[in-house]
């Protein structure tokens, strides 16, 4: 008797034959199951998060550094940056610097450091974010880049900004105050750096789970030319191609078996 040994994949075990080879609807199945472990996290699920930390860090501050500040995330990734705050004064500040790029936080992120700043100090250098943190009535910005799993050697996944009504360094100096922006800074990393880990695992399987289905058709329209012309799986596999090449200009066999499924078994 051929030996079987069990693999669980899910809520129920898939056998699996001893030589290692598992169907495709077996691996479509199995996949399914994983992709379902690793939703990721949706945009507004993440602001609302990270403007908890927001919210916090600010009483942090103020508790730890006696200090008030209004703290903003900016997550840096693909597109535009995204900025998350508790105060629309401070998003309009930002959303001035990122637009044109230039100030603390594109500094911070740029040359990977922290950057402290009266505001006025680079109104040359950053002249739409200084007019807007005028504007706004602050005195002072801080900007921290955010590193991916808190790595200094990984990628700057964000920036978080500190802004106070104090000028030339008041209370920003006090060492207490620092430590409770790091503690911050810490918790922005775990967060963004586990949304991103899950929408990568999400895509990875995503691209699986669109391979094996192609590959699961192919099989399905091979069998199904095997029985209408009584040829074997490679003569089957022949004709497929054939049929692919007519589809010029994508000569997709994929395409050709999705074809094949539907014009024979209604598919």
């Amino acid at each position: 008797m051929t030996s079987q040994r069990f693999r669980t994949t899910g809520p129920s075990p898939t056998v699996v034959p001893a030589g290692g080879v598992v169907s495709s609807d077996a691996m479509t199945a199995a996949l399914v199951a994983l992709a379902g472990c690793a939703v990721p996290v949706p945009d507004e699920v993440l602001d609302r998060t990270l403007e908890r930390v927001c919210a916090s860090a600010s009483v942090v501050l103020r508790t730890v550094g006696g200090v008030d500040a209004v703290v903003s995330v900016t997550g840096l990734g693909v597109g535009r940056p995204r900025c998350v705050v508790t105060d629309e004064t401070v998003r309009v500040v930002e959303q001035a610097q990122y637009a044109a790029g230039a100030g603390p936080g594109e500094r911070a992120a740029h040359e990977r450091r922290r950057v402290q700043a009266r505001i006025g100090e680079y109104a040359q250098a950053w002249p739409a974010f200084t007019a807007a943190a005028r504007e706004a009535g602050f005195g002072e910005a801080v900007a921290v880049p955010v590193f991916a799993d808190g790595d200094p050697d990984q990628k700057v996944v964000g920036v978080v900004g500190a802004y106070t009504r104090a000028s030339g360094g008041e209370g920003i100096e006090d060492a207490r105050w620092w430590a409770g922006l790091e503690l911050v800074t810490t918790t922005v990393s775990a967060t963004l750096s586990e949304a991103r880990r899950r929408r990568a695992l999400a895509g990875v399987l995503a691209q699986l789970r669109r391979g094996v289905s192609s590959k699961a058709e192919v099989d399905r329209a091979i069998g199904v030319l095997m029985a209408a012309h009584a040829v074997s799986d490679e003569q089957a596999a022949v004709i497929l191609s054939e049929l692919a090449e007519q589809d010029s200009p994508h000569h997709s066999v994929q395409a050709a078996a999705r074809r094949v499924l539907r014009l024979c078994i209604g598919e």
